[in-house]
């Protein structure tokens, strides 16, 4: 995101609200910010998501991220709910595996998921 922006990590940690909102309002687009808790905003809203863990810290995991949405949205859900219940799955499937595991891999997260969204109430 820094690379994106132009701004320095340091810079966007103090204001990603606000840099966030902005950048949804800019490129009129829903932004997903992952950190400890992952931001997510269409430019007019802000909701965090506190799901997931440090477990999660593999690379490959942002492309699962992306592709739990995409799906949802090829289920006619709209990209912000699409996107809020990616990322809340996503982080559930990591919760899942901190209690055992000390690091995941993507693989994990896939075969874990149809129980993770068994077991959520939409």
């Amino acid at each position: 995101f820094s690379r994106l922006t132009n701004l320095d990590i340091e810079y966007i940690k103090v204001n990603r609200v606000a840099i966030a909102k902005e950048f949804a309002q800019k490129y009129n687009c829903i932004l997903l910010l992952k950190d400890h808790k992952t931001l997510i905003t269409n430019g007019e809203n802000i909701f965090i998501n506190t799901t997931g863990n440090s477990v999660m810290a593999t690379g490959g995991m942002g492309d699962i991220l992306s592709g739990i949405i995409g799906s949802f949205i090829s289920q006619k859900y709209s990209p912000l709910d699409a996107t809020l219940l990616g990322a809340y799955i996503h982080g559930k499937s990591g919760e899942y595996f901190s209690k055992s595991y000390h690091c995941i891999t993507p693989t994990d997260v896939v075969n874990i998921l149809p129980k993770i969204i068994k077991g959520i109430e939409f």
